[in-house]
């Protein structure tokens, strides 16, 4: 693992990014008492080393008409765990896509406009995937928290990460 070589100016701009990606760097310069140029060089930096992936939009699901959020564990047969998530990132409808090591072996998040929606998302789609043989499906009701923090050592400081 790589260690990152942050000071509080360039942990204050993270911060500052995050919570609003849009924000120009002169205001950023304003918050943090440094020079714009000095702002623009240090985000420069941070994109160079890695730490900025990308700058996004979190977007409102319910919003967009996709409501329902069901998290799916899928057990597949053994050695085909690369084959059916280069399938199963091809779906729009799943988000993300990971990896585990229990009875099964991925925990897949997948949205949908209604229950019917992912219930047809589950049957028509991912199980017919060859090599899947068995999952489970519990839908969201409620989210208390959604966060896409990453603490950084050493900081107090909360990084949103989208993904």
């Amino acid at each position: 693992m790589v260690q990152l070589e942050l000071d509080a100016l360039d942990r204050n701009i993270l911060s500052i990014l995050q919570d609003d990606a849009r924000t120009p760097f002169t205001r950023i310069a304003e918050k943090v008492g440094v020079s714009d140029a000095t702002i623009h060089l240090r985000v420069r930096k941070i994109e160079a080393m890695g730490l900025i992936e990308r700058y996004t939009v979190v977007v409102n699901e319910a919003t967009l008409g996709l409501p329902v959020t069901t998290y799916v564990l899928i057990r597949v047969d053994p050695g085909t765990v690369e084959e059916v998530c280069m399938q199963l990132a091809q779906l729009e409808e799943t988000y993300d896509i990971c990896e585990i090591h229990e009875w099964y072996d991925l925990l897949v998040k997948v949205r949908g406009s209604s229950l019917e929606g992912v219930r047809d998302i589950l049957i028509q789609k991912i199980r017919s995937i060859p090599h899947v043989v068995g999952s489970e499906a519990y839908t969201v009701y409620k989210t208390w928290k959604r966060d896409f923090g990453v603490r950084i050592e050493g900081s107090n400081a909360m990084m949103r990460k989208e993904g």
